[in-house]
């Protein structure tokens, strides 16, 4: 089981992989609000989330607002973060050996 600040690896993209951070509640439920804009979004994405709450939410999952920031402007897409975050929340839920199961 994970604690706050453990740091565990989450996949995206097929084989990619970045380290994310075991969040406690606040920050956890910020993550969670930002995926359930995203999900009430539908077809179209409001700039502010685009713009702001993604790179945020991958700053709270990988303990490093710079970091989030590069990739999200330089190396991941859309499809990317959403698979990051969806994952990271996983990553909360499930311990790995659950997860090879």
């Amino acid at each position: 089981m994970l604690s706050v600040g453990d740091q565990f690896d989450v996949s995206y993209a097929g084989n990619k992989k970045v380290t994310c951070v075991c969040l406690a509640g606040r920050k956890f439920a910020r993550l969670m609000a930002v995926l359930q804009r995203l999900q009430d979004s539908s077809d179209s994405i409001e700039a502010d989330l685009f713009d702001n709450g993604i790179p945020e939410a991958l700053g709270i999952c990988l303990g490093d607002t710079s970091k989030a920031e590069h990739m999200w402007e330089n190396e991941i897409t859309l499809r990317d973060a959403i698979e990051i975050l969806t994952n990271a929340v996983g990553g909360h839920v499930l311990s790995d050996d659950q997860i090879k199961k």
